[in-house]
């Protein structure tokens, strides 16, 4: 009986292993657009959204019963944690089949593209800080200094506020703290993107909700006139009386 279960399950890790093995090849394409670093990620990627394009439930609960791994926590590496399940069931791998994305390369990836990205932590255990300047930042020294000094890695200053000018006061400060402390720390511009700004007709500068309910048609307008042209072109011509 136990031999049967082991057999099912080693079959059914075969048939996801084969469509995570041929999704790369099927996305060739995109592959080939990527810098040659990223490609054992990418592909990595690939395998991990092949295999949740499965329900793996109740193979997930044969492998908890075996005492193996359910793959539910191996995203950074998933091909070749599925393979290392099929080795436990005696299946033979040559070294070519091996995928190159393995835990250990998988989190030696992670540290360098965090370090990368948030810079070197001063204590190991602690998380990366990031901290958003507002504009009293900009004339606030040894509040920058003070935030240093207590492990702010990144600086976030959003360009939705304030100006050139602030923003340069905020990174002079910033960089004269991180020469006197010693600290390393990033700084993240955050650029606003295209934002849809709404007003509600005849309400003037007031602002109010709009309170709808399911079914009921909400229009979205340019403007008022193109507005009335709309709600005039969906009413039906025979219903449609003179203004006069």
């Amino acid at each position: 009986m136990k031999v049967d279960i082991l057999k099912k399950m080693d079959e059914g890790l075969a048939s996801i292993e084969k469509k995570m093995v041929a999704e790369p090849e099927r996305r060739k394409e995109i592959l080939n657009t990527l810098h040659p670093k990223q490609l054992v990620a990418a592909t990595n990627l690939l395998h991990y959204l092949t295999l949740r394009n499965e329900d793996i439930r109740l193979l997930q609960n044969s492998l908890h019963e075996m005492g193996l791994s359910s793959l539910a926590s191996s995203e950074n590496h998933i091909l070749r944690q599925l393979q290392a399940i099929r080795q436990r069931l005696g299946k033979v791998y040559n070294k070519k089949e091996i995928s190159p994305c393995t835990y250990e390369w998988s989190r030696a990836s992670i540290l360098d593209k965090s370090q990368m990205l948030f810079g070197k932590k001063a204590i190991e255990d602690l998380p990366h800080l990031m901290v958003t300047f507002d504009s009293s930042f900009a004339d606030n020294y040894a509040l920058i200094k003070n935030l240093l000094q207590n492990g702010m890695n990144v600086a976030r200053i959003n360009c939705a506020h304030d100006n050139e000018a602030t923003w340069a006061r905020m990174i002079h400060k910033l960089k004269k703290a991180c020469q006197e402390t010693g600290c390393t720390c990033k700084v993240y511009m955050d650029l606003a993107g295209p934002k849809i700004r709404t007003n509600i007709l005849n309400k003037g500068k007031k602002k109010e909700e709009v309170k709808i309910t399911e079914g009921q048609m909400v229009w979205l307008s340019e403007d008022a006139e193109d507005l009335v042209k709309k709600m005039w072109s969906s009413v039906p011509t025979s219903r449609v009386s003179s203004p006069n």
